[in-house]
């Protein structure tokens, strides 16, 4: 019997016998079984690894795709073996923990590996980039009224061009500058091929995120009794190393913000990350204030930004430059080096449930995640959810109440 992988027929393992050299399971982030493997060519040995992004054949097409897997052999008849094409990482954007969380998440909520993974990432790297660069152009020194006269009467488009960027002096964005002048690519090109216009690509600068209203949360002396005794538990569980899920009730104004940011505070001394998940309707930015007011560096993940802005931000988390995330359900995918503390803050709130492809609920997420990484997850609520009440209840999260 024979079945389809990339694209192509392959056979069973027992229609062929093992051969050798280096492949690599491959998850594409497509609707479909996998993941898929591939032979990689001996000078890329080196570079695939699990967890890095890989451009291959896939059908008809060209995908990116999430390296799983390696192995030094397969059962399949190499023939039939496709290769990969380019490796897009020089490290893997993926640990092994995000890595098995993808695993665990194709299998529950019915997607894909690949889907899965691809969820974890900002657009920009689900894309198969890595920054976002603008082509600007510029006249090349020297160039001046000899070769405007040399043109003006044959080549009315290229006059035009080649003055505007004389009198300009300087490079200017290749978009802005033919829009100005209603003109097509054309008469730029045949300036680049006479060598009197040059080229060069730049990286867009990041806009500043509108996260942040300016607003200060004083940090308080004292506790209430209730907000110290809440800390108190948290931080002995942080001391363990022990996972814990603390269940935090308690009304609008009761402390629980508070709670939260002393044991993040408590998680930095020790050299652990901690993420904060909040409802799409909550994220402000007199909330991000109010933990920027405390912590130096907050990375801000959400919908509102601009790929730029979420690609930056996710690489300085990646990078272990910022130990602090705040941000809407996707934040739980935050790619923090040590992860020590995650706090799903309104925990019954609808919006943290996934409405498309794959449809996971960042607050049961949350707590997988907390599990898995050996840290502190924190379920804040005035109403709490009725399975998080029952979790509670029964002794698998641990009860806190703010009065």
């Amino acid at each position: 019997m024979r079945r389809r992988r990339g694209g192509v027929e392959l056979f069973p393992a027992e229609a062929a016998p093992a051969v050798g050299g280096c492949f690599a399971d491959v998850a594409i982030a497509r609707p479909v079984p996998g993941p898929f493997t591939y032979r990689v060519a001996a000078e890329l040995v080196d570079r695939v690894r699990p967890g890095v992004r890989v451009r291959v054949p896939f059908g008809g097409r060209r995908e990116v795709g999430f390296v799983v897997a390696t192995s030094a052999s397969c059962s399949l008849l190499p023939a039939k073996i496709r290769a990969v094409e380019r490796v897009l990482d020089e490290t893997p954007i993926f640990g092994e923990e995000l890595l098995e969380l993808g695993s665990w998440m194709a299998d529950y909520y019915a997607c894909s590996h690949g889907e899965a993974l691809s969820a974890m990432l900002p657009a920009a790297l689900r894309h198969g980039r890595d920054s976002r660069r603008r082509r600007t152009v510029a006249v090349v020194p020297g160039i001046g009224s000899a070769e405007l006269e040399e043109i003006e009467a044959s080549q009315v488009k290229q006059h035009r061009l080649l003055r505007a960027l004389i009198e300009l002096g300087g490079p200017i964005e290749e978009r802005a500058l033919l829009q100005r002048w209603n003109l097509s690519t054309s008469p730029l090109r045949a300036l680049e091929r006479r060598g009197w216009v040059r080229a060069e690509h730049v990286l867009v600068p990041v806009e500043e995120e509108p996260f942040d209203s300016g607003i200060e949360r004083r940090r308080p002396e004292h506790l209430s009794s209730d907000q110290a005794q809440a800390v108190q538990r948290i931080a002995s569980a942080l001391e363990q190393g022990a996972n814990k899920t603390f269940l935090l009730r308690g009304v609008t104004g009761s402390g629980k913000t508070e709670v939260y940011l002393r044991v993040i505070e408590d998680a930095l001394e020790r050299g652990l990350g901690s993420i904060v998940l909040v409802p799409e309707i909550a994220l402000t930015p007199q909330t991000v204030s109010w933990f920027r007011s405390r912590f130096r560096d907050v990375a801000v993940l959400h919908s509102r930004l601009t790929d730029a802005q979420r690609l930056a931000a996710w690489r300085a988390v990646q990078r272990g430059e910022t130990r602090v995330v705040v941000g809407a359900r996707s934040a739980v995918f935050a790619p923090l080096p040590r992860l020590g503390v995650i706090v799903v803050d309104e925990e019954h709130e609808p919006s943290f449930k996934q409405q498309s492809t794959p449809r996971y609920h960042a607050r049961d997420l949350a707590v997988l995640r907390a599990q898995r990484a050996g840290a502190v997850c924190i379920l804040g609520s005035a109403t709490p959810a009725l399975e998080s009440w029952r979790n509670a209840h029964d002794g698998r999260y641990e009860l806190l109440e703010l009065e």
